[in-house]
């Protein structure tokens, strides 16, 4: 696999760096959430605002970039891969400006929704690339690859958020996220070529919503997007519920605090190799499903010592390996699985996916944040449990029962 594309199709190396780039552009968001993570007390004592509000922070971002991906995949279909990334990068930056000279949290607010609205067309966009570069086992295992970096690069970054924090404060962390979006920039504008060739016409902004009906119809889509979306519902219910943990209740530095995540991401490795690997030789469905009762093993894992009165960091971090290693099975393949499905619209798909994704993923702060008063330390372990639940339920519902019908 040495090219990207083959044909008529312009040519984009297979190269480390073309793989960095695209994973750069997907994970820019989760860099941006998770790079604050450690200085949410700080920034409730600096501001003079409850935690619980400041959590929102999270949940804002979260959703804004949710919604905003369902705008910009239609229009990576209708104007192009390339524009569209380099809009949002810039929207992106000046976000991240916003929120280090915040003098209030509702400016902070503001600033998170701007970084969010340019993270998701990052997003959308570079998930299109990958579908329009490859095809068949191929966009599974660059899916898998892509996804191991889109996991490392977020769990690192409460580590060097925690650094930034106790050496800087934290309105450096958002300065150290607009520094990033710009080195992104600079790459898309140096080595990234347009790769749209299949533009989707529409003559008026009401078209847009009609360019996901047969995307929204389609049950196996929603079946792989179910998987997904319990996935990232449960994850963010971990980012949302641990730093109160880990810092307060634990008494972790926030630097501290950050070296447990990249701990877990060993798990997520593990899963990701194993998803890249079995790609072709193990159906896609049941790919999905090993992952999926891997996921929800985790998230067993991290409620049963919590409410049996045992709380201990090294417990909380390998159920969350655990949990992640199913997430680097799902993520992939419910992605790559889906987007197949759609080959002339892979940017109104990937919005489509990465807006339940990012949807449940809000919900799941919130949710883990909405708990927080009548479970205290069982909060986001609970919340991460429904979600795994869901999804299996719904993968369950919508994949394998339909998959078995048709073949029967």
């Amino acid at each position: 696999m040495k090219r990207l594309f083959r044909g008529p199709r312009p040519a984009l190396a297979a190269t480390a760096g073309t793989i960095v780039l695209l994973t750069a552009m997907t994970a820019l968001g989760h860099f941006a959430n998770n790079i604050f993570l450690p200085s949410l007390p700080a920034i409730a004592r600096d501001l003079g605002t409850p935690i619980s509000v400041v959590q929102l922070a999270l949940t804002v971002f979260l959703a804004t970039l949710a919604v905003a991906q369902l705008v910009v995949g239609p229009l990576a279909d209708r104007f192009g891969r390339r524009p569209t990334i380099l809009a949002g990068l810039i929207l992106f930056m000046l976000g991240s400006a916003v929120c280090a000279q915040a003098p209030a949290i509702d400016v902070v607010m503001i600033g998170r929704v701007l970084q969010a609205a340019g993270a998701g067309a990052s997003l959308v966009a570079a998930r299109a690339v990958t579908r329009d570069a490859f095809a068949g086992p191929d966009l599974a295992r660059v899916m898998a690859t892509t996804s191991m970096g889109f996991s490392v690069v977020p769990s690192m970054v409460p580590f060097l958020g925690g650094a930034i924090q106790e050496a800087a404060g934290w309105r450096w962390s958002f300065w150290a996220a607009l520094a990033v979006g710009a080195v992104v920039l600079l790459c898309v504008l140096a080595r990234l070529p347009e790769t749209n060739r299949e533009h989707l016409r529409f003559r008026h902004p009401g078209t847009l919503l009609t360019a996901y009906l047969p995307v929204i119809a389609d049950r196996r889509l929603l079946g792989y997007a179910a998987a997904g979306m319990g996935a990232m519902g449960g994850l963010f219910a971990f980012y949302a519920g641990s730093p109160t943990i880990f810092i307060e209740r634990l008494g972790i530095s926030p630097t501290g605090y950050g070296l447990y995540p990249p701990i877990s991401v060993m798990g997520f490795l593990a899963g990701s190799v194993f998803a890249r690997r079995n790609a072709g030789r193990i159906r896609e469905e049941h790919l999905v499903a090993i992952g999926l009762a891997i996921l929800a093993l985790g998230a067993i894992a991290m409620v049963t010592p919590p409410a049996l009165g045992l709380l201990h960091r090294f417990a909380l971090i390998g159920a969350m390996a655990i949990f992640v290693a199913g997430l680097g099975i799902v993520m992939p393949i419910s992605m790559a699985a889906a987007l197949r499905i759609f080959p002339d619209r892979a940017g109104t798909a990937a919005a489509l996916l990465g807006f339940l994704q990012m949807s449940a993923g809000a919900l799941g702060a919130a949710l883990a944040s909405a708990l927080k008063a009548p479970l205290d330390v069982l909060a986001f372990p609970t919340a991460m449990l429904v979600f795994a639940v869901l999804a299996l339920l719904g993968f369950s519902t919508l994949v394998l029962l339909g998959t078995s019908a048709r073949r029967s």
